[in-house]
């Protein structure tokens, strides 16, 4: 599994990360005045929202958190009447970064796990045409047990 692979199933179904995200405005490799680039940037003009999203395939470390965090602090300071959050995506998030993450920024920063949250294969159900893990027995959306399988 690549990063761009995670990327590919998150800018086809931004959903799997949060239904809020299916109309959302992407910005996709967001470019900041100073040079860094975010992955995703996903505006809910009309919930006055806006998330972040950072990828990584493995491990979220220090690093990783608080390369989001200067994202966040950017959105706010470019957007200062909407409300900035972020989703770190990756295998898992290191002892550290948990213990950061329920302690400083419960509520700020949320974590997505790779093949939990956003699965790598998935299939598109017939009915509401929605992707879904390719596990599952009945569309997470709808119910139905009717899937068109695409990888």
């Amino acid at each position: 599994m690549k990063e761009r692979d995670i990327h590919s199933i998150i800018r086809l179904y931004p959903y799997l990360l949060d239904p809020e995200l299916e109309n959302a405005r992407l910005r996709y490799e967001r470019v900041y005045d100073d040079g860094r680039r975010a992955d995703f940037v996903f505006y809910l003009a009309a919930l006055n929202k806006i998330i972040v999203v950072e990828v990584k395939r493995g491990i979220i470390d220090n690093d990783s958190l608080n390369q989001i965090l200067g994202y966040i602090h950017k959105e706010e300071q470019e957007n200062p009447m909407s409300v900035v959050i972020g989703y770190l995506v990756g295998k898992a998030l290191s002892p550290t970064v948990k213990e950061r993450l329920s302690r400083d920024f419960k509520g700020k920063i949320e974590f997505k796990a790779i093949e939990f949250d956003i699965p790598l294969k998935v299939k598109i159900c017939k009915r509401c045409r929605k992707a879904n893990n390719l596990r599952n027995k009945t569309c997470k959306w709808c119910g139905s047990r009717e899937f068109i399988r695409i990888d």
